[in-house]
């Protein structure tokens, strides 16, 4: 199964830090991959993600 989730977090180590504070993630239930990119369009409800 795979799960996207965006975020706003402009520090890596923070998000690091959340994942391994994740239960499942911890039990060895879950695996995260993070890809980092700078969006240049999007609708206008994720105008915010634009930088």
């Amino acid at each position: 199964m795979f799960i996207i989730s965006l975020s706003y977090i402009k520090a890596l180590e923070e998000v690091e830090t959340i994942i391994t504070l994740d239960p499942l993630y911890r039990n060895g239930a879950a695996e995260y991959e993070i890809t980092e990119f700078t969006p240049t369009m999007t609708v206008a409800e994720l105008a915010f993600l634009r930088e």
